[in-house]
This record gives C-alpha cells, structure tokens and sequence, in this order.
C-alpha cells in the first residue's frame, strides 16, 4: 500500500449495490448452488460420486498431485501441461491423452451433477426460491459458469420475492 493511502475497505453486499452505479451484473458461480445444497455441489462431494472409469488411470491422481478435489483446477492443469509438453518432447500421444482426460474430467463433473441433482424445482423451498429471487432482482443481467439448473428454475416465471 502507498504511503498515505486509505486502507482497503471491504464492502457489504448493500453497499457495494448503493455504490454502483449503472447496470448491475453478476457472475455466478459455483458458490451460487453450494448456498441451496452444499451436500451436493460441493467439489469434494461431486469428487466422492464421479466415475472416473472411462478415463486414463492418472486423471484422478492428478487430483492427489495437486491436492485439490476442485475439477476446474484439474482441467486447467491439464490443458497447461498439454501445451507445455511438446517444448520439451514430442510426444503427440501423451498431449492427446492429457487433453482428452480434460475434456472427459468436464464430462465426469456434468455427469456427477446430473447425477445428484435435485430431481425438479418442486425439491427446493419456497421461502429458497424467495431467497434467489430477491438476490437476483438486484441485477440486470446474470451470467453463470454453473452446469446445474438451478439458477433457471430460479429465474422461472411465476415465482415471486
């Protein structure tokens, strides 16, 4: 921090709305379906009920070499090393295999969401979908990296705040 410089202030979720100013947009992500079912959004839980059996023997110890049960970290890792690779050896078959075991990890976390999902929007609470409403309702436009359906059926018509 510069000398003299102010401390930085973290906001609360209110004034950091107050403060904006324009449109307002959210990005959304895993956070947004572990605050309705943590049991099942949880990357440690969705690591629990992936099968990883359609995939090279090292996709999953890749998430023991890089101690993490978080899919978008093992995905990204892997794409690295698949473009690092070949300035150190030319092994075609050994970049294909790293970036189809991406490609499938992405396959593995859609399949342990469909899964474990909530069967329909009648498995979530009114007074839940009041709660994402209201949050929603502070924004103009909402993006999401989620693979789940819940922010959809959130955003369905005829519920209310």
């Amino acid at each position: 921090m510069a000398a003299g410089a102010a401390p930085f202030q973290l906001l609360t979720f209110e004034e950091s709305l107050q403060r904006a100013e324009g449109r307002k947009h959210v990005l959304l992500g895993n956070g947004f379906s572990r605050a309705l079912r943590n049991d099942i959004f949880a990357y440690e839980a969705l690591f629990l009920r992936a099968d990883f059996s359609h995939l090279s023997p090292t996709a999953r110890q890749a998430f023991t070499v890089l101690n993490t049960t978080d899919f978008e970290v093992v995905m990204r890792a892997l794409r690295l090393v698949a473009r690092i690779i070949p300035l150190y050896r030319n092994d075609p078959d050994l970049v294909r295999i790293l970036t189809q075991d991406a490609d499938g990890l992405r396959e593995v976390l859609v399949q342990a969401i469909a899964q474990n999902h909530p069967e329909g929007p009648f498995d979530i609470t009114d007074e839940q979908y009041g709660a994402c409403r209201r949050f929603l309702a502070n924004f103009d436009t909402t993006y999401t990296l989620n693979y789940d359906l819940l922010l959809y059926w959130g955003k369905r018509p005829g519920l209310t705040a």
